[in-house]
């Protein structure tokens, strides 16, 4: 782990109430996420409805959409998600995504970036298309400006996997890990916590000899030799790690 503590972009973090908020994806859908829920059946690790969708809050004008239908997320947004334009917004996004599947399913969309495919579709627009596109960077771990150059098929294929996310299954099938993402965190990493190396930066990954080593930015650790190796990041943060890609 590059930083003091395991998880990585998974970090719950308490606050002076002895609340938990999570940095990270903390509500998974149950329809999308299978094998996970599996993994924390076999960990034994509770799940629990989470009383919340997805807000959006632009840093430029303080505005935003705020989805929270529990009682203290009314009454502190001022029941701002039962105005009649983000109502509006979002029958206008659930009637836009069933003209997406039409077109997806009639081989329209091939050829097509998710950009020129949402040209076809007009209703998508304004702030319904905000909370499409915020959607898609959750599922994909991308920025807009590249999600809007891709494919429009593997966006709506995606779409089709999580069916729960955008729609109003969500209220009841997306859950969250109850004591938030740190509780599976701690479940994995137990068998071999003992082994896992804190405050270390790879600095480059070679191999020699049908070996892999794995150099490291603090000189107090050696370098180290191992038959095989597991990337579990970013492919452009992989590549510059490796010596000769």
């Amino acid at each position: 782990e590059k930083t003091a503590r395991i998880g990585g972009n998974a970090y719950s973090h308490t606050n002076k109430r002895g609340e938990f908020l999570d940095i990270a994806v903390a509500d998974f859908g149950t329809a999308g996420y299978i094998n996970f829920y599996k993994l924390l059946d076999e960990l034994e690790i509770p799940t629990e409805m989470a009383f919340a969708y997805m807000s959006f809050h632009s840093l430029d004008s303080k505005k935003g959409i705020y989805v929270t239908p529990s009682s203290a997320g009314l009454l502190t947004q001022r029941f701002d998600m039962l105005r009649p334009t983000h109502i509006r917004n979002f029958f206008s996004m659930l009637l836009g995504l069933r003209k997406a599947n039409k077109l997806l399913q009639s081989g329209k969309l091939k050829g097509l970036s998710l950009s020129e495919a949402l040209d076809l579709i007009p209703i998508l627009n304004g702030d319904a298309r905000v909370i499409l596109l915020c959607v898609l960077a959750l599922l994909s771990s991308m920025v807009i400006e590249d999600i809007l150059k891709s494919p429009a098929e593997f966006f709506f294929k995606k779409l089709e996997t999580h069916h729960d996310v955008i729609s109003p299954k969500a209220f009841y099938s997306v859950r969250c890990v109850s004591g938030g993402t740190r509780r599976y965190i701690n479940a994995l990493a137990a068998p071999y916590r003992d082994q896992i190396r804190l405050k270390s930066t790879i600095r480059k990954i070679t191999r020699d000899s049908g070996k892999i080593k794995i150099m490291s930015e603090q000189n107090e650790i050696p370098n180290e030799i191992y038959d095989a190796l597991v990337f579990a990041f970013e492919p452009n943060e992989e590549l510059r790690m490796l010596a000769e890609p």
